[in-house]
């Protein structure tokens, strides 16, 4: 995937979330991630759309693969 085309992947999820389609966002960015398209923010903004959505554990689970893509260890974003 050309960098221009994750970029303008990234937007699409991103005016879906700002424009209240939630599931359109998660859905944009499942597909962005089956064509290789991880990255810190992908699974930031997925995260960001299943809370709006009420998916608690899927939104801890893309922000632990946000926080781990970004160099964090588990410890620094894992409770207890």
């Amino acid at each position: 995937m050309s960098i221009r085309i994750h970029k303008l992947a990234e937007e699409l999820g991103e005016a879906l979330i700002a424009t209240g389609r939630h599931a359109e966002a998660v859905a944009a960015y499942d597909d962005l991630l089956t064509r290789g398209g991880a990255s810190t923010t992908v699974h930031f903004n997925r995260g960001v759309a299943h809370h709006h959505l009420g998916g608690c554990a899927a939104s801890v689970e893309d922000y632990r693969r946000s926080a781990a893509s970004a160099g964090a260890p588990r410890e620094a974003f894992t409770a207890g």
